[in-house]
């Protein structure tokens, strides 16, 4: 007979763990907090409390999938190993990956397959059109290429075993094979497909299918069930732990100082590996706010993954605690970019050599127009209410100088002839654009009104390296199609 020792599970896990009911369900939290070996725990209970067969032998066949082979070797295999000892064995290598568990629990044989399959591509789950499992789980769910994925993988559940008079294309859906009974006299009926999942950016399919696409209905209950675990620490801004000693790491993030507070709640979830492992990851992704946001918060990040262009910039630094009026006297400097989104920033420079960034217009998305309707409709009006009195000088960007700016005109010639003062920017290149923009951030020479939300944003992480996902690094040129370039 086969002993199965259960270790301990925290609330989150242990509520997904006995979730029978649900027939997809999802578990997510910050990396490395054991939600995989919870799925895993969920195949071995299913396995020894399903109905048994005419002949006693308790059977079932589960489908578990992952991104790539080589993960599933790395994490799925050795759980099973460690939950099943020599009751697991894995009988094959690849396409798919075959294993199983037997043994006699005193109640009974049990016989349980397990396929593992890698999914690469949206085809690849024809590999498994005419199969049949009793249940699924999905390791890493936003792994994934799309959610029909998922969608295909659910469709093969319920199938096995399948009763003597049973109809391929109906009699699944209700299944009297797929009947559990659980210690303690709950009973459990049809299919179900666990994953488990790490937090990705809003922009992602994921976020879309678990999210969006999965409203609370009437009765309280979702299309999928989504159990998140609590993050591992809680990030508070500077002003609220200056001068205390504080257990977690001071930081900065999306422009701010501050400190991520290890999460008491947190605690039962990361006994395995201690503190220092999420703290290494906070202090090793400094500047790479996304990626702190999905994987120490357990939240769906803001943007993509990618490291500020401006890492230096901090609002408390940058930003003044109220908008800031032009200085009479003075002129006024209009940056002006016209790429892929309309741009105009507003500054003064003070009698201390401080620049001071008043005012912002910008026309992105929807909002986006064409030079001369920007002039006619936003800056001539600003101008005329605002800076009657001021010496405006419009400065454009080289690389703009001599480019199309509709009517068959530059936009240069757009500008001059609407009667601005235009000159060139000093910097031809990018390259000393960037690095002159870092020398004023570091030296704190550059303090901007709190109404120009759109710079602070660029400033403080929207304008990124992009990560090569594929590599593990960031590239070397900015991210130039978002609407923070």
């Amino acid at each position: 007979m086969t002993t199965i020792t259960y270790s301990s599970l925290p609330p989150v896990s242990l509520d997904f763990l006995l979730d029978f009911n649900s027939p997809m369900l999802a578990l997510g939290g910050p990396i490395g907090t054991g939600k995989t070996f919870v799925s895993a725990m969920r195949v071995l209970m299913k396995a020894m409390h399903i109905k048994p067969m005419p002949d006693g032998v308790r059977r079932s066949k589960f489908i578990i999938v992952r991104k790539r082979y080589g993960d599933l070797e790395q994490s799925v295999v050795p759980i099973f190993s460690r939950i099943c000892g020599p009751a697991f064995a894995m009988t094959g290598k690849r396409s798919p990956m075959l294993g199983r568990i037997r043994m006699d629990d005193g109640h009974g044989p049990i016989e349980c397959e397990l396929w593992l399959y890698a999914f690469e591509t949206v085809a690849d789950v024809e590999k498994i059109r005419s199969l049949a499992f009793t249940d699924g789980m999905i390791v890493e769910a936003q792994e994934l290429d799309a959610p029909s994925m998922i969608v295909d993988i659910f469709k093969r559940c319920g199938r096995f075993p399948s009763p003597a008079n049973a109809d391929d294309q109906e009699d699944h859906e209700d299944n009297p094979m797929l009947e559990y009974t659980f210690p303690g006299g709950t009973r459990a009926f049809g299919r179900q497909l666990a994953m488990d999942f790490n937090f990705t950016s809003r922009r992602h399919w994921f976020h879309h299918f678990l999210v969006e696409n999965n409203p609370v209905r009437a009765d309280g209950t979702q299309r999928i069930s989504v159990y998140e675990q609590p993050p591992t620490h809680i990030w508070v801004p500077g002003a609220a732990v200056d001068g205390y000693r504080v257990k977690g790491v001071q930081t900065t993030f999306k422009g701010e100082s501050g400190a991520f507070i290890r999460n008491d709640e947190a605690l039962h979830y990361i006994k395995q590996q201690g503190w220092s492992y999420w703290e290494s990851i906070i202090e090793q992704s400094f500047g790479d706010d996304a990626k702190i946001q999905q994987d120490i918060l357990a939240q769906f990040g803001d943007s993509g993954t990618g490291k500020p262009v401006y890492p230096g910039f901090l609002r408390e630094w940058h930003v003044a605690d109220k908008s800031i009026a032009y200085i009479p006297g003075l002129p006024v400097w209009v940056g002006v970019d016209n790429g892929l989104n309309n741009a105009w920033i507003f500054c003064q420079q003070d009698h201390r050599g401080q620049l001071l960034v008043i005012h912002e217009i910008v026309n992105v998305g929807d909002d986006a127009k064409s030079i001369s309707n920007a002039i006619s409709e936003d800056i001539h009006p600003y101008i005329n209410n605002h800076l009657p009195q001021h010496k405006v000088v419009m400065v454009l960007d080289q690389a703009f100088w001599s480019r199309e700016g509709g009517e068959g005109r530059t936009q240069v010639e757009l500008l001059s002839n609407a009667g601005f003062h235009v000159e060139k920017c000093p910097f031809k290149f990018t390259s000393p654009i960037r690095e002159a923009t870092t020398d004023i951030i570091r030296s704190r020479r550059v303090t901007i009104s709190p109404t120009c939300n759109r710079l602070i944003d660029a400033l403080a992480g929207g304008f990124h390296y992009p990560l090569i996902k594929s590599l593990g690094t960031f590239s070397e040129v900015p991210n130039q199609t978002s609407e923070h370039s």
